[in-house]
């Protein structure tokens, strides 16, 4: 294969391998404005491979001008994407590059204009680990990044093309040109670049936010997890399959998990629309925080690490109603929230990497982070909670009474008028209390009729001008999640019992390789909580036991699927620097650890050879000390070989082999460049003699240079010298000039190296 030939396919292959990690990205990762991805579908199916295609066939090619025009008509284009299309600024600039690209592919290109493709191919790269945080990501951007280092090593053979003079320019035409040597090289150098990829990566700082997000507008995506839940918010997550929380919980507890994001206390049907729950007043705060009579506390971090934070009010140890539980949990940016999602009544949140610089919790407990930049990140984090974990023999001695501190037992009272005075609502309610002794006693009753009697379903059609809810519970019977904790919230409320609606992800997916649950957005879920005296909140289901949440086990191959997702999203999605403090941290305990362990054994060692505690101190003593000594001297022996094996261009290798003299690199590539003219030693001959031999063939320049590189060798071999850089320029220049009647000058200084 010729140099010329290697460059342009791989130069293709990486251009292509650019747009169509750009194009994926959109077209797998999740919409900004819940749209489907056509257009870069479109891109990514038809227009890159036919580009690529027209590219390689096309003997000439567009003018620079020409390639211009059409780069400038794309911005209009772009306009158009951004406004009409993707709606999104940051796609419909990824959109005008990949336009941008087709158009170079088409031109005549020089050395200039291959490298401007890298650099937009390198942009789009960008983009596309900008846009998705996806495990798999990283397989493209390792094929990139070597493709990336053949095609410039292969891009300086062709600047060195043209820059040489006429007719010396023709070697990366030759076939042969790229030999096994050359494309070892060439894998090793690529490796080298993957490695010190990975090592700047966990060495240079890491920043919190999205990066070019920036440029993004601030779309809400599939959420229910705000001040505001409309019927149906929560369900909407079901459609889609992207991964929103990873828990590790603590063995021993409950399942399955009810993880809460936001309660909600009042129900409300505005302007004659569906149903939603909201805070009173309907105000929202930044970041998605609801706002009750304006009273919400700023948490901000402790001083010692900046990373914890300790609610106020929280108690951090157990009693004989609550369990005192710890879980680790990663949130995804899938989750589109400000929210902390916990279980129970969370006392202390501990962030690992990025970390917000306040909470915010209103007066039910709702918890959100501060600034939206961290809102829309993944979070790592360890909550501890107290969980309510009492028999229902307990509950059924204690009555429901809202907490103090939480707008009071009204708050939780509430019910729209319009229910209130419709006498159907009135009877159910007091009919299911009829002869119930406890709250807890009304309060299964409610929930085990909406069990029996309404049927769980996605395909509800509301009755028009009908207010949901009431619909739900007298006429369809059938709803969903969010129907069936409001009915329940309601009939509650009606026989005085303080409830609220909760929303959040519950049941999951165990993963026994990685031991935690994965939540994805289909997990997301609604049910109920009702206050207990002393214990606080409990959960309660009305969900169907045949659509209840449970933590279903998977399958072998998504266990291992969902195992490397995790490691993706926890060690380098979510890598930063209080990752890299820890990994410090980590060094320095490991090395303090270390230290320790060697006192410990010089100490061993003094106290066996003191004589102190007889024979078989002695040999426990000198155990440790003795695998040190062997391995010492086991690095010893393998950096010497090292050092005796050691191959320098420009010098021969320390000593002899059995007596043989072995070669100096540089006069073998002169018997290689020779050998091509047809002269080679014999046997008994040397190197001085050969060289005189080789005169009369080679021509006098020739001749000349061949004696220079003949004369250095002969005193890096037997005078053991080492070259001066003026004797290896020297040197350089007799090989360049021995091989240029072959025309393969640039070749041997290749292959010499």
């Amino acid at each position: 294969m010729t140099a010329d030939l290697a460059f342009r396919r791989s130069a293709y292959a990486l251009v292509l391998t650019a747009m169509a990690t750009l194009g994926a990205a959109e077209v797998f990762g999740p919409s900004p404005t819940g749209a489907p991805p056509v257009v870069a579908a479109f891109l990514l199916v038809v227009v890159a491979p036919l580009a690529t295609v027209s590219a390689w066939r096309r003997a000439g090619g567009l003018s620079r001008a020409a390639v211009n025009v059409l780069s400038l008509a794309c911005l209009p284009v772009a306009a158009a994407d951004w406004f009409f299309l993707s709606g999104d600024l940051l796609l419909a600039l990824a959109h005008l590059l990949f336009l941008v690209q087709v158009a170079r592919l088409q031109q005549r290109k020089s050395a200039r204009d291959w490298f401007q493709l890298f650099a937009v191919s390198l942009m789009h790269m960008v983009v596309a680990v900008v846009t998705s945080v996806d495990l798999w990501i990283a397989a493209p951007l390792a094929v990139y990044l070597t493709l990336g280092v053949a095609t410039l090593m292969l891009w300086h053979f062709r600047v060195e093309a043209e820059m040489a003079p006429p007719g010396e320019g023709e070697f990366i035409h030759r076939a042969g040109f790229l030999r096994p040597r050359t494309a070892g090289a060439m894998a090793a150098t690529a490796v080298a670049v993957l490695l010190f990829t990975a090592a700047f990566f966990v060495v240079m700082p890491r920043f919190a936010g999205a990066g070019l997000g920036f440029l993004r507008r601030d779309h809400a995506a599939l959420t229910g997890f705000s001040g505001r839940v409309e019927l149906g918010d929560v369900v909407a997550l079901s459609r889609s399959e992207a991964p929103a929380l990873w828990v590790a919980p603590e063995p021993g507890m409950a399942q399955p998990l009810y993880m809460r994001g936001m309660a909600l206390p009042t129900y409300r049907r505005e302007n004659g629309g569906t149903g939603a729950w909201v805070w009173s007043g309907g105000q929202e705060a930044g970041g998605g925080s609801p706002v009750a009579a304006a009273t919400v506390t700023v948490v901000n971090p402790s001083e010692e690490d900046g990373s914890t934070f300790d609610l106020p009010r929280r108690r951090l140890e157990a009693d004989q109603t609550h369990a005192l539980r710890e879980m680790q949990v990663l949130r995804m940016p899938h989750a589109a929230t400000a929210a902390l999602f916990s279980v129970g009544e969370p006392a202390r949140f501990r962030f690992s990497g990025v970390a917000p610089r306040a909470l915010r919790m209103d007066r039910a407990g709702n918890l959100t982070v501060s600034g939206a930049r961290v809102a829309e990140s993944s979070l790592d984090y360890r909550v501890t909670a107290r969980v309510p974990e009492v028999p229902d023999e307990v509950l059924a001695s204690r009555a429901a009474v809202a907490p103090p501190g939480e707008g009071g037992a009204g708050l939780y009272l509430e019910v729209p008028d319009a229910l209130r005075n419709d006498r159907r609502w009135r009877d159910l309610a007091r009919d299911l209390a009829a002869g119930a002794r406890t709250a807890h006693e009304r309060v299964t009753r409610v929930k085990g009729w909406l069990q029996r009697s309404c049927e769980y379903s996605l395909a509800v059609r509301p009755t028009p001008g009908v207010e949901p809810v009431t619909d739900f519970v007298f006429n369809t019977r059938r709803g969903y999640c969010e129907y069936f904790a409001a009915a329940m919230v309601l009939l509650l409320r009606l026989e005085f019992i303080p409830a609220r609606l909760a929303t959040g992800y519950a049941g999951g997916e165990w993963n026994s390789m990685s031991e935690r649950l994965l939540f994805r957005q289909s997990h997301a879920h609604a049910w109920v909580e009702v206050p207990f005296a002393g214990v606080g909140w409990v959960t309660f289901d009305p969900t169907p036991e045949t659509s209840a949440p449970v933590a279903s086990d998977i399958p072998l191959l998504a266990r291992v699927a969902d195992w490397l997702a995790y490691r993706w999203n926890a060690y380098v999605v979510q890598f930063s620097a209080g990752t890299q403090e820890e990994m410090v941290s980590a060094g320095r305990r490991w090395a303090a650890s270390a230290l320790d362990r060697w006192q410990a054994t010089w100490a061993d060692l003094r106290a066996g050879f003191g004589g102190r505690g007889g024979r078989a101190n002695t040999f426990a003593g000198l155990t440790r000390p003795a695998a040190v000594a062997l391995a010492a001297l086991a690095a010893g022996v393998v950096a010497w070989a090292v050092w005796r094996r050691r191959v320098r261009f420009f010098g021969a290798r320390a000593g002899q082999a059995g007596g043989k003299a072995v070669a100096v690199p540089f006069y073998r590539a002169l018997l290689h460049l020779l050998r091509r003219e047809g002269l080679q030693p014999t046997e008994g001959e040397t190197a001085r003699e050969f060289a005189g031999r080789a005169a009369a063939p080679l021509g006098p320049e020739r001749a000349t240079a061949a004696l220079v590189l003949t004369l250095a060798y002969e005193r890096v071999r037997f005078g053991r010298a080492v070259l001066s850089p003026a004797d290896r320029a020297e040197v350089e220049r007799g090989l360049g000039v021995v091989g240029r009647r072959s025309g393969r000058e640039r070749e041997n200084r290749f292959t010499s190296r």
